[in-house]
């Protein structure tokens, strides 16, 4: 398992990113990763955060399945990236917390 989070890595200010949310696959289907994103929002929130992004793979449509039944959504923006001498797409999903107060 991995979960890594933290500031945006972007420019934009203000905003909590999820890097890294990694789950076995022998382990997956067991609420894991349901446990691992809400510790990681959970994080962000402690740390000021409101407003989440995260980037992840468009071919990888388990992953979108995953966040969207979570309340994340896809914002519209994409990117392009050499990763071990190929190319891929990605999308940002973000996802923003209102305040109970």
């Amino acid at each position: 398992m991995l979960l890594v989070y933290g500031k945006t890595r972007a420019v934009e200010d203000g905003m909590g990113e999820l890097m890294a949310i990694y789950v076995l696959p022998n382990q997956a289907g067991k609420g894991i990763g349901t446990l691992l994103l809400k510790n990681a929002e959970k994080g962000l929130k402690y740390l000021g955060y409101s407003h989440f992004v995260l980037w992840m793979l468009v071919q990888n449509k388990p992953a979108i399945k995953f966040y969207e039944a979570h309340g994340w959504q896809y914002n519209g923006k994409q990117q392009k990236k050499i990763i071990l001498n190929r190319k891929f797409k990605l999308l940002q999903y973000e996802k923003i917390i209102i305040s109970d107060k």
